[in-house]
C-alpha cells in the first residue's frame, strides 16, 4: 500500500482546480492504491505531472507520462528527472498491448473520439488492470458559456486544447454496459462557476476563504439536488470512471 499525502500538497495551476477534483483524485488513490500488484501506470496528458505526483516521485511504481505538450512535459521532467516522459497523443500510442496494470487521464478523452481511443486506451491493461479517467460533460451551463466565449473571434482555445467531444449521459451508460465492472460518479453542477473567476479574483483578499466556503455550500446543495431530482445529474461538468478489465 503506498502512503498518500494530503491533497491540499497537490501543486496545480490554481487552487479552485484542486479544490474541484479533491474528491476525484481521493477516488483515484483509493483505487490506485488496493491494485494488489507493483504499480505499472501511464498518465495519459501528464502535463506537468502534477495530479500523480505522489506516484511519480515513489521509487516503488513504475510511472510513465506522456503528453503532446512538450513545453509541460520539460517541466514534469524537471520535477522527475528519473521518470519516462514521451511526448505523442492518444490516437497513436507508443505503447504495447497489456504494458501497464492502470492507466489514469484527467479531462484527456475530450481532446479525441474516444469512441475510438477509449478501448485503444483498455488494451493497454494487464488483466485485471485498472483505467481511470475524469471526464468533461457536456450540458453543464457554466461550461457551456466559457465555451461559447471561446468560440467568438479571437477567443480560441490554446494549442493542444482544441475539444473534439464532451461525455453525454448515455456515453456513461455505454461503458457501463460494456464494462461490467465500472465504477462511475459525477459532480459539479454549479461549482465549475468558481473555477471560472478564480483566474480574475483569486488574487484579491480573502477571496479564497469564501471560494472555500462558497464552494462547500454548493458541493451540499447540488448532492441534494441530485438526490431528489436524478436527472439533475446530467447537468454536472465531471464524470469520475473507474473500469476494471477483465480476464
Amino acid at each position: 500500500m503506498i502512503n498518500s499525502r494530503s491533497h491540499s500538497n497537490i501543486p496545480d495551476t490554481n487552487r479552485s482546480t484542486a479544490t474541484i477534483l479533491s474528491e476525484f483524485l481521493k477516488s483515484t488513490y483509493s483505487v490506485l492504491n488496493r491494485q494488489p500488484d507493483s504499480l505499472r501506470l501511464l498518465d495519459l496528458g501528464c502535463g506537468i505531472s502534477n495530479k500523480l505526483d505522489r506516484y511519480a516521485s515513489n521509487p516503488d511504481v513504475l510511472y510513465v507520462g506522456m503528453d503532446i505538450d512538450i513545453e509541460a512535459l520539460k517541466i514534469a521532467k524537471q520535477r522527475f528527472p528519473n521518470r519516462l516522459f514521451i511526448v505523442a497523443d492518444m490516437n497513436h500510442l507508443p505503447f504495447a498491448n497489456a504494458s501497464f496494470n492502470s492507466v489514469f487521464g484527467c479531462s484527456v478523452l475530450q481532446y479525441v473520439d474516444y469512441h475510438v481511443v477509449f478501448n485503444k486506451v483498455m488494451d493497454l491493461l494487464q488483466a485485471e488492470g485498472t483505467g481511470i479517467f475524469f471526464v468533461n460533460r457536456k450540458y453543464n451551463p457554466v461550461a457551456l458559456l466559457i465555451r461559447m466565449w471561446y468560440s467568438l473571434p479571437g477567443n480560441g482555445y490554446k494549442q493542444f486544447f482544441q475539444p473534439v467531444c464532451y461525455f453525454k449521459h448515455d456515453d456513461l451508460q455505454h461503458l457501463h454496459k460494456q464494462y461490467h465492472r465500472s465504477f462511475m460518479y459525477s459532480r459539479h453542477i454549479f461549482t465549475p462557476f468558481l473555477h471560472a473567476i478564480a483566474e480574475i479574483s483569486s488574487q484579491k483578499t480573502g477571496y479564497e476563504l469564501f471560494s472555500d466556503h462558497l464552494y462547500n455550500l454548493l458541493n451540499h446543495f447540488e448532492r441534494f439536488l441530485m438526490r431528489v431530482v436524478p436527472v439533475s445529474g446530467h447537468l454536472c461538468w465531471m464524470s469520475f470512471i473507474a473500469v476494471r478489465k477483465e480476464q
